[in-house]
């Protein structure tokens, strides 16, 4: 019984995910999630009262999609910080690419209202993962902002590799790490 009602619920997601990429938040209607799901409408809502509920849902599956198939932990066995975050980099790289439709979805709806506060991450996971902490001088709103430059960094090469505008070959990933690397340490 477990395993049916996941598979129904990651079929709603997927199928939520896709309509939304295809036609925006406003035209993926409740009763055209449930007709490509093949879901009736009545389950869906019992599961989520409300689109609103549902698209958070979605969004939070697809983030889990592709950042937990990253392995943070191998990444530090890379050595000194510098590797360490290439090695992450790579890493979310690889999982955004190989989650291509989880990460467009959530960088599509990332700034919409209609995703709360408590379901996007400050990406604080992320650089966890990435073994940085910060400390010292900076204050929380200079880390905060420090942080989203390298996350934007990524997300924009990404996002671009994706619409074909460029490859992401080992050169390319190169200069993203040493990017992300020379904000998140300043350039020392």
């Amino acid at each position: 019984m477990a395993d049916r009602t996941e598979e129904k619920r990651s079929r709603l997601f997927e199928t939520t995910r896709d309509l939304i990429l295809q036609s925006g938040i406003q035209g993926a209607s409740m009763s055209k999630i449930s007709k490509a799901a093949q879901l009736p409408m009545g389950t869906i809502y019992a599961l989520y009262p409300a689109k609103e509920d549902l698209i958070n849902a979605a969004y939070a599956f697809c983030r889990g999609n592709y950042l937990g198939s990253i392995d943070f932990a191998a990444c530090w066995q890379a050595g000194d910080g510098r590797a360490v975050v290439y090695a992450a980099v790579q890493a979310y790289i690889d999982a955004a690419l190989a989650h291509d439709k989880d990460f467009l979805f959530v960088e599509q709806c990332y700034l919409d209202p209609v995703i709360r506060k408590e379901v996007i991450s400050d990406g604080d996971d992320v650089l966890r993962g990435f073994g940085l902490t910060f400390s010292g001088e900076n204050n929380a709103e200079t880390v905060y902002l420090i942080k989203h430059m390298a996350l934007s960094v990524i997300h924009k090469a990404i996002a671009l590799a994706l619409t074909g505008r460029i490859a992401l070959d080992a050169a390319e990933r190169a200069r993203v790490a040493e990017a992300c690397w020379n904000i998140l340490t300043d350039g020392k």
